[in-house]
């Protein structure tokens, strides 16, 4: 029988808020209180399966890495934002329902919540096999976070206040990137051939960035991936001046079941779900659903 609320805490999310809400978590009853393993996450997942539901803190990468598991099975999972753009848990309705409110009283609100099922996508490149849960992006983006990325290793510790300065910066570093020649199909549809761009994102959500919107069309619970590009710095503005409600966003270039992109430029930067990748070692990469997980959800 399923009784035990199980909690997954990445310690070092929010400027390490992820310890803290361990240490005022623990002595609640009815919780099982854990700090995430990565090394031993496939186990913790399997643990918690005799769970009546899993939550699970931290930012957009922890909750890629929990939700792509092969080893979660069927309990709905909480995605209970610490991370600074927290756009899934923006998406899902989890970061406007926890404002304001106690630690102490999450697990009881969390308990009510229904739950569906969520598109989890693959990005396959080369040999490699990139799991993601709100987008992945080439180019100008994955430039920008591969630089953020580095900061971030070599300052350590920071505030999200911090963190989205430093974005910016790298951001404005980064507005002459270019990608060009790239040709693109969606699943049953002819290839298209990408204008020259900053950058493209492939995106399962319309929340980015932490800030505003991608686009207007991009559903987690669906089964169809979108793509934008985003050819100028202006795009970007649109991005984060639709958060407030000031331009639309961009709009939708491509969509399917599936996405196959070729004539890819070697070394073009990348990265899925804010963390950045390597950079692309092949000139063809594809898309593909890799399987649904159940979420809870406090979105209408």
């Amino acid at each position: 029988m399923k009784t035990t609320q199980r909690w997954l805490i990445n310690p070092l999310s929010g400027n390490r808020a992820g310890e803290r809400l361990v240490e005022r978590l623990s002595g609640l009853t009815g919780l099982a209180v854990e700090p995430i393993r990565f090394s031993q996450l496939e186990e913790q997942l399997l643990s918690a399966r005799d769970a009546s539901q899993i939550v699970v803190a931290g930012g957009d990468g922890t909750f890629a890495s929990v939700l792509s598991c092969l080893s979660l099975g069927e309990t709905p999972v909480v995605c209970m934002p610490l991370g600074t753009a927290n756009d899934l848990a923006r998406e899902l309705g989890i970061a406007q329902l926890i404002r304001g409110k106690r630690v102490e009283d999450l697990p009881e609100l969390f308990a009510a919540l229904p739950s569906r099922s969520l598109a989890i996508w693959e990005l396959r490149s080369g040999d490699r096999v990139l799991p993601f849960c709100n987008y992945a992006a080439l180019g100008y983006e994955g430039a920008v976070v591969h630089d953020f990325d580095a900061w971030r290793r070599r300052a350590g510790r920071s505030g999200k206040a911090i963190n989205r300065l430093m974005y910016a910066a790298f951001g404005i570093r980064r507005t002459f990137s270019r990608l060009t020649g790239v040709t693109l199909a969606a699943a049953g549809e002819s290839t298209l051939t990408c204008p020259q761009s900053m950058g493209l994102i492939a995106t399962n959500i319309k929340s980015h960035l932490g800030l505003g919107f991608s686009n207007s069309h991009s559903s987690p619970f669906d089964s169809r991936i979108e793509c934008v590009l985003t050819p100028t710095a202006l795009s970007y503005l649109r991005i984060v001046a639709s958060g407030y409600g000031l331009a639309s966003p961009p709009a939708v270039f491509a969509s399917g079941e599936s996405l196959c992109i070729e004539n890819i430029p070697l070394g073009t930067a990348l990265q899925v779900d804010g963390e950045a990748a390597e950079p692309v070692s092949s000139p063809t990469a594809t898309i593909s659903l890799r399987r649904f997980a159940n979420v809870s959800t406090a979105a209408g």
